[in-house]
């Protein structure tokens, strides 16, 4: 191991990498796989159990049930709005929607 790591560091000495550098690609990351045939390759790995686009929506649902502002889920996601990124996942906002059930529900004693 230590062996290819030498020779992937002197590799990167000798050529500068491309910018930006593509993860999914065929010539070393100069340039993206067409999103075709990246949505093709997963679902393939997959199985055909998940689409591609499914883990964007894993991405946003976890950061949001995390607790990171929505406003930042929406630039992330590259939404228009707050409001798209609502209207999509706002049913993955439980705490927010418990606490106001407790806040009624204590001012309704």
């Amino acid at each position: 191991m230590a062996a290819l790591r030498e020779r992937q560091a002197a590799a990167a000495d000798e050529h500068e990498p491309p910018t930006p550098v593509y993860v999914f690609s065929f010539d070393a990351g100069v340039s993206p796989w067409r999103p075709g045939y990246l949505t093709l390759a997963f679902g393939r790995l997959s199985g055909g159990a998940f689409r591609l686009h499914d883990l964007r929506h894993y991405h946003a649902t976890q950061l949001i049930g995390g607790g990171v502002p929505v406003p930042t889920v929406s630039k992330r996601l590259g939404h228009t709005s707050t409001a798209v990124t609502l209207d999509v996942y706002g049913h993955w906002l439980p705490e927010p929607d418990r606490d106001a059930a407790d806040i009624i529900g204590r001012l309704l004693d």
